[in-house]
């Protein structure tokens, strides 16, 4: 059995170093050693990031968790693609992809083929006018994504738990807002 809270303190991690992942990602969007379609799927968990409807409503106390969820299987998507990376940018395609089996195991094969099938399709959306194939193809649509990356990763907010019991109920309510969003 898992110790109490124990996936709480990842997200506190993976929340904390959010604007360093939104950072690496969007280098590794833009590097051809990663096929389009992987790149597709950066450029869309990178957009995601900055939706207003997503998954986990922003003010809540895990707001920034499900954007670190979405990039991670973003990653799982692209690494499919990414046969000719570097050294360098296969070691952050396996951290991520080694945290997206963190994120199965937190919320079960089947909640996790749901989140998976919502990121698919992701990068068929169009988020603040860009959809992923114009951020791949434009350069102004690419700088614009950055600055308002950089923005948005300024507010980002750990869900800090200061005690067992609040870390529990961080994933409570991560779970229980996966599973009304995605129909879990």
């Amino acid at each position: 059995m898992d110790k109490a809270g124990r996936h709480a303190r990842r997200f506190q991690e993976w929340t904390s170093e959010l604007p360093n992942d939104v950072q690496a990602t969007f280098d590794l969007m833009t590097n051809e050693a990663v096929a389009s379609t992987g790149r597709r799927f950066l450029a869309a968990g990178l957009s995601y990031c900055l939706t207003q409807l997503d998954l986990i409503p922003d003010h809540e106390k895990a707001g920034a968790v499900d954007d670190a969820f979405v990039l991670r299987v973003a990653y799982g998507l692209a690494a499919e693609h990414a046969a000719k990376a570097g050294t360098r940018e296969s070691s952050l395609i396996a951290r991520m992809t080694n945290e997206e089996d963190e994120i199965r195991q937190f919320i079960g094969d089947a909640l996790f083929a749901k989140l998976r099938r919502y990121v698919v399709e992701l990068a068929d959306k169009e988020v603040r006018g860009r959809t992923t194939d114009h951020i791949l193809s434009d350069a102004k649509a690419r700088a614009d994504l950055k600055r308002e990356l950089e923005q948005s990763m300024k507010k980002v907010r750990p869900p800090i738990a200061t005690s067992d019991e609040e870390a529990e109920q961080i994933e409570v309510a991560v779970k229980s807002y996966l599973k009304m969003k995605l129909g879990g």
